[in-house]
């Protein structure tokens, strides 16, 4: 907790010391690094402290943004905007209907920003990052929307999870593509639960493999929290195709 008072006072510190006209690019990462570390101190304090952190993590990286261009600053734009959108995701957990689908609605429209500059001649960590944030975004404004609009939202969900298999695919990143899988079964199962009683078996299927998909790589890396978890999952999944 004290290392990051101490890291957020350093980053005012050197706000205070640079100019947002004469050295911009320095001036928009000192707040944008403020406003991550706001965001991760935030995760570490009472429940009544967070929403001032994370407001002024969003503000933070909103006073970065307006003095960057995507035309003279495209990278330094498009990570500032992905970050934008992560703390917009955080504060919309703290928040209740309106507010949280507003927050989540902005924090999509911050990804997709991003993705317009991050392209595929971008740097592939860049382009992964800003591709799972905008899907979880997606996927979580999409399990809160009702009728047409929440299955348009997690039918996008599951297209920007899938746009991740193209740059982490099985041979080269193999628990990122686990995980991916996992996320993919998650949003196609809440797809399922909206969807007609023709299509539910069909769904469920999908879904579990996916699940074992993942489970395979879990097992070969060894990593057992998330077998443990995914195992239980395919578990409830199958009950569930079983009374389809």
């Amino acid at each position: 907790m004290e290392l990051f008072v101490e890291t957020i006072a350093a980053h005012r510190e050197a706000l205070e010391q640079l100019s947002s006209k004469s050295q911009v690019i320095e001036w928009a990462q000192e707040q944008d690094n403020l406003g991550i570390t706001l965001v991760n101190q935030s995760y570490r304090v009472s429940a009544d402290q967070r929403p001032e952190l994370v407001s002024k993590a969003v503000a933070a990286h909103k006073a970065a943004i307006s003095v960057l261009s995507s035309e003279t600053h495209p990278l330094e734009w498009a990570k500032t905007q992905n970050n934008l959108g992560s703390s917009l995701q955080a504060k919309a957990g703290l928040e209740e209907a309106v507010d949280c689908s507003r927050s989540l609605d902005l924090a999509i429209k911050a990804h997709k920003a991003a993705l317009s500059i991050l392209d595929s001649g971008s740097s592939s960590d860049d382009r992964v990052r800003t591709l799972n944030n905008l899907a979880t975004a997606l996927l979580h404004l999409g399990s809160i929307t009702h009728g047409q609009k929440g299955l348009e939202l997690l039918n996008e969900a599951v297209r920007s999870f899938e746009a991740l298999l193209d740059i982490c695919t099985r041979e080269t990143h193999p628990l990122v593509w686990a995980v991916v899988q996992e996320n993919i079964a998650q949003t196609t199962e809440a797809i399922v639960e909206r969807g007609n009683a023709d299509y539910r078996r069909s769904g469920l299927q999908r879904v579990l493999e996916l699940l074992d998909n993942a489970i395979t790589i879990y097992a070969e890396v060894s990593d057992e929290h998330r077998l443990k978890e995914c195992s239980e999952h395919r578990t409830l999944v199958t009950q569930k195709l079983d009374n389809a």
